[in-house]
């Protein structure tokens, strides 16, 4: 592992750029050292940091404006660590942090272009510090899990603008302050969460403060304290969850304006008073759990008014004696009388089979 550093601005595939004459590699910690680099081609490298070390400064940056792919965990220091910016389409692969200075970011993105990103972020220990940062119209999309810093607004991501955020994993809150929330959208894009938002010792996992849309699959309330998962801040806000998880202590698992998920997927985890967890499902969303109309009494209504029976259910009057009908059983007897009865009512020209001595003739009598 080496320390390798700009010694001018300029673009990372030129050699004269770095302090060793050569590019570095994926064993090479690479400092902007107060310089802007310039990244124009794919790199692989254990981090890019704004920090500094001996003999190299803090400051400077780097910089993607096209479509290419990083490899490398972000440190930020007194600057911003990385910038994307334009319209092209960012492969990120590592872990992002916030910095120990104010509005130093970890990873920005500028432009109307994409990122698709694996790995963590952590917000950072100083004020408004996010790990990630979506702050124009573009596309985040995200497979890791997401945490508040130590600092004021030290998200772990946050969407500022009109951009679409779509993280497939976990968002936390954490640290002693409240605002260090693990999602943050705060202005009239989207952001969705595929995972659980959950609430930190002081931080709400996930939080919509303006008027664009958060919708998370799982919101969680904080174990110990009164924490909730997630909050919807404003009336004209979309703030939408599938799931909810109340804390082990009875936590909240939302606040402020919140509504469930269309579809049939809603559930809730609850604790009783003895402690214990009992989960509150829909119904529908069981496979077989709710009958068919053909299986229930005609004109019975159920599934909340959705569904009415068709089933006709004979009177026990009318079922033989003994046979299961409605919550009895069956009561009509039928004897011969009755069915020479029915047999003369259908058959006019029927005669009285009673004198008629073999079963022969008593076919042919009763043929028509």
């Amino acid at each position: 592992m080496a320390n390798l550093f700009a010694t001018k601005t300029g673009v990372w595939n030129d050699t004269t750029v770095w302090n060793t004459g050569t590019l570095p590699t994926s064993s090479d910690d690479v400092y902007a050292n107060a310089f802007t680099v310039t990244i124009n081609q794919n790199i692989t490298v254990l981090s890019l940091r704004t920090t500094s070390a001996s003999g190299i400064n803090a400051g400077g940056g780097f910089t993607n404006s096209g479509s290419f792919n990083v490899t490398a965990n972000l440190y930020p220091g007194t600057t911003q660590c990385m910038n994307h910016s334009g319209t092209g389409t960012m492969a990120f692969v590592g872990s992002v942090y916030g910095s120990v200075t104010a509005s130093a970011y970890g990873l920005s993105n500028t432009g109307t272009g994409t990122i698709n990103a694996t790995g963590d972020a952590t917000g950072g220990t100083a004020n408004n510090t996010e790990a990630v940062r979506n702050v124009s119209s573009g596309i985040i999309n995200w497979t890791g899990n997401f945490a508040g810093g130590s600092g004021a607004a030290a998200f772990g991501i946050s969407n500022v603008a009109a951009g679409t955020i779509t993280i497939t994993g976990n968002v936390t809150g954490s640290g002693t302050i409240s605002t260090a929330v693990g999602a943050s959208n705060a202005g009239l894009g989207t952001m969705v969460i595929n995972g659980s938002a959950i609430g930190g010792s002081s931080a709400i996992g996930a939080s919509n403060t303006s008027t664009g849309s958060l919708t998370v699959t799982r919101a969680v309330g904080n174990s110990a304290n009164v924490v909730a998962g997630v909050n919807g801040t404003l009336t004209n806000g979309t703030t939408v969850v599938e799931e909810i998880e109340f804390g082990a202590t009875g936590a909240t698992p939302v606040t402020g304006y919140i509504k469930f998920k269309n579809g049939t997927a809603n559930k809730c985890l609850a604790i009783r008073q003895d402690t214990s967890q009992v989960t509150l499902i829909n119904a529908n969303s069981i496979a077989g759990e709710l009958p068919v109309p053909a299986n229930v009494r005609a004109g019975t209504t159920y599934n909340s008014g959705a569904k009415t029976g068709t089933l006709a259910v004979p009177i026990p009057a009318n079922v033989r004696v003994g046979v299961a009908t409605d919550n009895t059983v069956g009561t009509a007897a039928l004897t011969a009388s009755d069915i020479v009865a029915a047999n003369q009512t259908a058959f006019p020209r029927m005669v009285n089979v009673a004198t008629v001595q073999s079963t022969g003739d008593q076919i042919a009598a009763i043929t028509p």
